[in-house]
């Protein structure tokens, strides 16, 4: 990870509520342990069923959100872009993926293990308190 990728990021954690709370150290501490993984067009980032190991942050590129729908075909549920971010749900209930998740062109996402995830966690209340609103109102939009 690059410089501007460092600022990139920690100007993303400004801007997110459940990130927002953290102080400058503990930010890089969280950002220190992502690494940035690229995805080509086309490219499975994950699939409905498979078990969460991953929080993503979309820095570049989109991602297509596709659900199982009736006759196993899958629908388009939404489309996200830099900022964005996803895994969340399945790490914190400890669940399978909700959905598929495909590079809808060349993409480069920051992700964070789960191990990390869940340290933020047990960490910080408030960074706990807004990932249940975040999949309080996901759960509503599926």
């Amino acid at each position: 990870m690059n410089s501007q990728d460092i600022g990139w990021l920690r100007e993303v954690f400004k801007k997110t509520k459940m990130f927002s709370d953290l102080s400058e150290k503990e930010t890089i501490e969280v950002i220190d342990r992502m690494e940035r993984v690229n995805f080509s067009k086309g490219d499975v980032i994950f699939e409905e069923g498979d078990q969460g190991d991953w929080f993503f942050i979309v820095r570049e590129g989109k991602v297509a959100v596709k659900k199982k729908r009736i006759w196993f075909k899958n629908k388009l549920v939404k489309t996200l872009g830099p900022e964005d971010f996803f895994g969340e749900l399945a790490l914190y209930l400890g669940k399978t993926r909700s959905a598929t998740l495909k590079a809808a062109e060349d993409t480069v996402c920051f992700v964070l293990f789960k191990n990390k995830f869940k340290e933020q966690i047990e960490k910080h209340p408030e960074f706990k308190r807004e990932i249940e609103k975040l999949i309080a109102e996901r759960k509503v939009e599926t």
